[in-house]
């Protein structure tokens, strides 16, 4: 029977005055118990809009039902769908905020060495490895470009523009959940589609 309660279970994260302390992932993620909970808010609408909504037909319904059953195994194989279309793709990134999700699908990082460098550590990458991300993405070897909007800048916005100028596609995601979702499950859904779609 679905939970008819409108709010959404709150994402735990970790206190302020803790992550500024640190660089590990400020949502510290779902319980089992808050997954499943989460899970069962979907409706199992007779129409599925999230499915028809989706540029590849990502089977979400059946995704969220092994969720609410605690089923996470299987729930993780309906990932694997996707995978398919992905793994071994070479993609690269401003910045590793991706990089679990591109694991997960078996893809391969390709951002040049010194800019990934210079993100990890924070710093900013020298014009040669601007050049070197230009030059990478006009090659035509990057098959996806994964962006963080939340981080824009002059350096990505140069990224950005070569990237779009080889016709690589580009897929945006943010730090946090976007407002427009209203829980963790369906975020992390529309994140796969976009992979899925970038590939198409």
């Amino acid at each position: 029977m679905p939970n008819m309660n409108p709010k959404k279970c709150p994402m735990p994260e970790q206190a302020p005055d803790v992550r500024n302390k640190n660089f590990e992932e400020v949502t510290l993620g779902y319980t089992a118990e808050m997954a499943i909970e989460e899970a069962q808010r979907c409706l199992n609408c007779k129409n599925k809009p999230c499915m028809t909504g989706c540029p590849v037909q990502v089977k979400i319904p059946e995704f969220i039902a092994l969720v609410a059953e605690g089923k996470f195994l299987e729930a993780a194989a309906k990932i694997k769908e996707t995978s398919a279309k992905t793994e071994g793709l070479p993609y690269a990134a401003t910045e590793s905020v991706a990089w679990y999700l591109a694991d997960d699908l078996k893809m391969t990082d390709a951002t040049p060495k010194g800019y990934a460098q210079a993100s990890a550590n924070e710093s900013e990458p020298t014009p040669a490895d601007i050049k070197d991300f230009q030059d990478t993405l006009k090659a035509g070897f990057i098959k996806m470009f994964v962006f963080n909007s939340q981080e824009a800048n002059s350096t990505t916005d140069q990224i950005t523009g070569a990237a779009k100028d080889a016709n690589v596609p580009i897929v945006e995601l943010a730090e946090q959940m976007p407002k427009q979702y209203t829980n963790l499950l369906d975020w992390m859904s529309a994140l796969v589609d976009q992979f899925a779609a970038a590939v198409k």
